[in-house]
C-alpha cells in the first residue's frame, strides 16, 4: 500500500477515534505557543513551553501557559515525560485569573508504518491544583496522533491530524475534546520549525457542550 493510501487510514482512525458530542454553543480563538527545545542529556531531553490562548473571537487573553519538560527515551518504540505546569485560567464569573498547577506524567507508545508515516499516542496523566479548589484533581488524557513526514523538496515538512479526550476522575466523566483534522509543519530556517493548525475544541458545563474553533500556531526554537 502506499504511503498516501497508509495516511488517509490514519486520518479516517484518528477522527473516528472519539466523535465530539453534539454542541451548543460556539466561539473562535487562537492559540499561540513556542517552545524552547532542547538540552540533551544522554536519552533525556530538557525542554520549555509556553502558550497564549486566545477566545472572545480572538480578542480576550482567557489562558497563558507555561510548562517545564522532560522528555525520556525509554525506547525506540516509547517516550516518557514528567512535566511542572502552572495554567491561569481566566474565570467567566469575576473575570479574574484562577491559578493551575500540575504534574503531568506521560506514556506515549510510537509506531512508524514506512519511512514516513509515524502514529503515536500520548497517554497524560495530570495531578492538579486548582485555585478555589480543596485536595488535588486528577485528570487523564489520550491522544491519536498520525503524522506523515514529506519529501525534502521545501519548506513543508510534515503533516498531521489528532484526537485528544478528556476524562475528570473526580467527576467521573469525559469533559473535553480536541480535534485537530490538520496541521501543517513547516522548516524556516536553521532549526527552527513552525506548525499551523486548526483545532475544535469542546467542552462539557454542567451537561451542556460548547464547542470554540481554534486557529493555533506552535513555534519551535532550538538552542
Amino acid at each position: 500500500m502506499r504511503p498516501s493510501a497508509h495516511f488517509a487510514i490514519a486520518i479516517a482512525t484518528i477522527l473516528g477515534a472519539r466523535a465530539a458530542p453534539t454542541y451548543a454553543q460556539t466561539d473562535f480563538g487562537s492559540w499561540h505557543s513556542v517552545a524552547f527545545d532542547e538540552r540533551e542529556m544522554g536519552r533525556v531531553t530538557l525542554s520549555g513551553y509556553v502558550q497564549v490562548r486566545l477566545h472572545d473571537d480572538s480578542s480576550e487573553l482567557r489562558q497563558l501557559y507555561l510548562s517545564q519538560l522532560v522528555d525520556i527515551e525509554a525506547h525506540e518504540r516509547i517516550g516518557l515525560g514528567i512535566n511542572y505546569t502552572y495554567l491561569p485560567t481566566r474565570s467567566a464569573l469575576t473575570g479574574d485569573f484562577l491559578y493551575q498547577h500540575r504534574i503531568e506524567l506521560e506514556a506515549i507508545p510510537r509506531w512508524p508504518a514506512g519511512n514516513r508515516l509515524r502514529f503515536d499516542v500520548r497517554n497524560r496523566l495530570e495531578i492538579r491544583w486548582l485555585e478555589g479548589k480543596s485536595g488535588t484533581n486528577e485528570r487523564s488524557r489520550h491522544r491519536a496522533q498520525g503524522r506523515y513526514v514529506m519529501p525534502d523538496r521545501g519548506r513543508l515538512t510534515a503533516v498531521f491530524a489528532n484526537n485528544e479526550f478528556f476524562y475528570d476522575w473526580d467527576e467521573s466523566k469525559y469533559n473535553e475534546n480536541r480535534l485537530t483534522p490538520v496541521g501543517l509543519t513547516f522548516r524556516l530556517y536553521g532549526e527552527v520549525g513552525v506548525d499551523l493548525y486548526y483545532m475544535v475544541q469542546s467542552l462539557e458545563t454542567s451537561g451542556r457542550w460548547t464547542h470554540t474553533h481554534l486557529l493555533g500556531t506552535h513555534l519551535t526554537l532550538a538552542w
